[in-house]
C-alpha cells in the first residue's frame, strides 16, 4: 500500500519501464524503449519517444503523446487525449470525451455515447460514433465515417468520402473526388429512404 494515495515518477532511458499507481498522480517518461504505465482513479502522463507506449486509466484523466512509434491509449468514464506522429494511433473512449490527431499515419477513434472528434492528415481516418456528435476532418486521403442515432459531419478534400448515417441528419462534402452518402429512415424533400 506504499502507492496508494501517493505520486509516483519514473523515468528510465534505453531499457524497459513499468509504472502502476493506485489513486494518486502517475508519471512515466521513457526513451527508446518500451513504456507501460497503468493508473486507477487518478491523473495518468505518458511520454515515449521512439518506441512502444500503452496507457490504461479508469476514472480519470488520461494524457498519451507518442513520436515515431506506435501509440495504445483506453480511457473509460474520462477524457482521453491521444496525440501520434508518424506512426499508428489507436484510441478507445466509452462515455466521455475522446480527442485524437494523427499526423501522416493511420488513425482509428471509437466513442460510445460522448462528443467524438477525430482529424487526419494525408492518411486513413476511421471513425465510429454511437448515440452523440461525430465531427471527422480528413485532407489527402480517405475518410470513412458512421454514425448510428446522432449527427455527423463529414468533410474531406481531394480524395474518398464514405459517409453513412442511420436515423439522423447526415451532412457530407467532397471536393476534387469520389462522394458516397448513403443515408436510412431520414426524412427529406424525398420521404424516406
Amino acid at each position: 500500500q506504499s502507492t496508494s494515495y501517493a505520486v509516483s515518477l519514473s523515468v528510465t532511458l534505453n531499457a524497459v519501464s513499468l509504472s502502476v499507481t493506485l489513486n494518486a498522480v502517475s508519471l512515466s517518461v521513457t526513451l527508446n524503449a518500451v513504456s507501460l504505465s497503468v493508473t486507477l482513479n487518478a491523473v495518468s502522463l505518458s511520454v515515449t519517444l521512439n518506441a512502444v507506449s500503452l496507457s490504461v486509466t479508469l476514472n480519470a484523466v488520461s494524457l498519451s503523446v507518442t513520436l515515431n512509434a506506435v501509440s495504445l491509449s483506453v480511457t473509460l468514464n474520462a477524457v482521453s487525449l491521444s496525440v501520434t506522429l508518424n506512426a499508428v494511433s489507436l484510441s478507445v473512449t466509452l462515455n466521455a470525451v475522446s480527442l485524437s490527431v494523427t499526423l501522416n499515419a493511420v488513425s482509428l477513434s471509437v466513442t460510445l455515447n460522448a462528443v467524438s472528434l477525430s482529424v487526419t492528415l494525408n492518411a486513413v481516418s476511421l471513425s465510429v460514433t454511437l448515440n452523440a456528435v461525430s465531427l471527422s476532418v480528413t485532407l489527402n486521403a480517405v475518410s470513412l465515417s458512421v454514425t448510428l442515432n446522432a449527427v455527423s459531419l463529414s468533410v474531406t478534400l481531394n480524395a474518398v468520402s464514405l459517409s453513412v448515417t442511420l436515423n439522423a441528419v447526415s451532412l457530407s462534402v467532397t471536393l476534387n473526388a469520389v462522394s458516397l452518402s448513403v443515408t436510412w429512415y431520414v426524412v427529406s424533400l424525398f420521404g424516406r429512404l
